[in-house]
């Protein structure tokens, strides 16, 4: 089959479409990703790639109309698709909903759905998700992370006078204002406790200036600015302070990371729902950016290394779920 992926704007969609690409490609299937947003940087794999003008602006209208004609042009020999979610997939959605009337599959990683896909539910043969959504076509479904969880010695094993490794990261976006808010943190967390950190910046932050300020004062560090393969990052952490992105949140998860979840304020309201998802499982603890200060942060830290409990995250882990291989395959 000829499939082609709808995805863009951030790693948190586009690494999803990614993963799926290249597990077709093995299959024999043919892909091509369309969408908007993406930086070729971003692209980890060798898939045709097309962009297409989408706004999530009524004022920009045409333009979105002008991007679904494109898309339509683009898409017209496919035989599936599936969308990853964000207004970047409107203009291509609108085509393969209106324009072609193709078969379509939506991903949806969030607890609940994406303001652009509910535009879509109604016509779609499944929503893959792995949450249970409360749609008729909704279909429970492995995450798409990639990741193997690796072995490590549980937090509440850690020997006293050990260091504590965090692991610090905001996502593709997101994450200057967390990046600057935990180096104001870490000021105060060292005369507490030794810490080594692994600190990944994205890209709108220098990481020559971000490795001198830890340097500075005293503490071990790792400073990236992208990673593109998590694995081997979880394998040596502790906890993690980070945005609750859905991807991120089952990694954590899979990985039995206890964690501090600061949802990104801006848009939906998507990584506020995760993040409790996340908290009432008994793992993380979560705060909204305004309400948070450094005080709340460093606690937080020490409670939940302390007291992070990881039964109910595996029960839901080992829910029985599909694979979205598994559902295309059927389709083919």
């Amino acid at each position: 089959m000829f499939i082609a992926l709808i995805a863009g704007g951030t790693k948190g969609h586009l690494r999803p479409a990614e993963l799926l690409a290249a597990e077709l490609e093995k299959k024999g299937h043919q892909t091509l990703l369309i969408g908007k947003g993406i930086k070729k940087s971003y692209l980890q794999t060798s898939i045709s790639y097309i962009e297409v003008p989408s706004s999530n602006q009524w004022k920009k209208l045409p333009f979105t109309l002008y991007g679904a004609l494109q898309s339509a042009y683009h898409l017209r020999r496919v035989d599936l698709v599936i969308s990853f979610g964000s207004y970047h997939s409107v203009s291509a959605m609108l085509a393969v909903r209106w324009i072609l009337r193709r078969q379509y599959l939506l991903y949806e990683p969030n607890v609940s759905i994406g303001k652009a896909h509910r535009l879509f539910v109604k016509g779609a043969l499944s929503i893959c998700s792995p949450f249970s959504q409360p749609y008729k076509n909704a279909v429970c479904i492995h995450p798409l992370t990639g990741l193997k969880p690796a072995k490590k010695p549980p937090s509440s094993l850690l020997k006293v006078g050990d260091p504590l490794r965090i692991l610090v990261f905001g996502g593709s976006q997101g994450a200057i204002w967390l990046n600057h808010f935990f180096l104001q943190a870490v000021e105060k967390l060292r005369l507490e406790k030794e810490v080594a950190i692994i600190h990944i910046l994205g890209k709108h932050m220098d990481r020559a200036w971000a490795f001198k300020r830890y340097q500075e004062m005293g503490v071990t560090a790792e400073v990236y600015e992208y990673v593109p393969s998590m694995d081997e990052i979880y394998s040596r952490v502790d906890v993690a302070v980070a945005r609750a992105v859905a991807g991120t949140l089952f990694e954590l998860l899979s990985h039995e990371i206890p964690a501090v979840l600061i949802p990104y304020p801006y848009g939906e309201k998507h990584q506020k729902e995760n993040a409790q998802f996340a908290h009432d499982l008994g793992c993380v603890e979560y705060f909204e950016q305004d309400s948070l200060t450094v005080e709340r942060l460093i606690s937080s830290i020490f409670q939940v290394v302390k007291k992070a409990s990881f039964q109910k995250a595996r029960r839901f882990l080992q829910q029985k779920r599909r694979s979205l291989i598994e559902i295309i395959e059927d389709l083919s």
